[in-house]
This record gives structure tokens, C-alpha cells and sequence, in this order.
């Protein structure tokens, strides 16, 4: 990953009440990502500012289908920003358009965001 590593308090040496106020908020302020990561385990390489962003991206997209709906619907700016910078598949566009009502076809909301380049 990246050389770019936390030097004060680094995450591995937080207690979990501490790890949570830290980066409780930081994924579009929904603790249970940064909950779930501390919970996996912590080690010296989530030091590393992109490794520890990486286990909080991997966190979200193996969330199931409901978790990942609710994260969205709580933060409908993040979706909006995603349709602004092009990043919505046409099947998510359609999706929210309609106010986020579950169709039969239920879209997976790993398939919502497009890896960008």
C-alpha cells in the first residue's frame, strides 16, 4: 500500500473507546465500520493511512445488501456526489431517482459505485 503512516497515536496502539472517537466519524459518520475494523484486530500495518482505509472500504462492501442501503439512504449527499462525478452505474441512477424504493430486482449497492480510474 502507501508509506504514509499515522505517527501520533497510531491506531494500533488505541483502545477501542478510542479508536471508535477517533474514527468513529470518519467513514460518512457511521461508527459501525470503524467498530467492525477494530474488532477484526488491529495490527501495525493499519499504521499505514491507506491500509487502514482499505479495511474500512473492504468493511462496507462485504456488508450485506441492508447495511449498505442504510448507509446510503443516511447520507444521501454521498450518492449525490457519486451521480455529480459520474460514478453511479445506470441501474443506481434509476435506483435513487426513484427515492430509493426496493424494487424486485433489487440492484446490489456494490454495483452503485464504479471504480474510478
Amino acid at each position: 500500500m502507501s508509506d504514509i503512516r499515522f505517527d501520533k497515536l497510531p491506531p494500533s496502539t488505541l483502545s477501542r473507546e478510542d479508536f471508535l472517537a477517533r474514527y468513529g466519524g470518519v467513514y460518512e459518520k457511521t461508527p459501525w465500520i470503524a467498530r467492525e475494523v477494530f474488532d477484526e484486530g488491529l495490527t501495525s500495518r493499519d499504521d499505514e493511512i491507506a491500509e487502514l482505509a482499505g479495511r474500512m472500504r473492504a468493511c462496507v462492501e462485504a456488508a450485506g445488501y441492508d447495511e449498505q442501503l442504510a448507509l446510503l439512504a443516511a447520507h444521501p449527499d454521498l450518492a449525490g456526489k457519486l451521480a455529480a462525478a459520474g460514478a453511479l452505474t445506470a441501474e443506481s441512477s434509476a435506483f435513487l431517482a426513484a427515492d430509493l424504493v426496493v424494487r424486485s430486482n433489487k440492484p446490489t449497492p456494490q454495483a452503485w459505485i464504479t471504480e474510478a480510474g
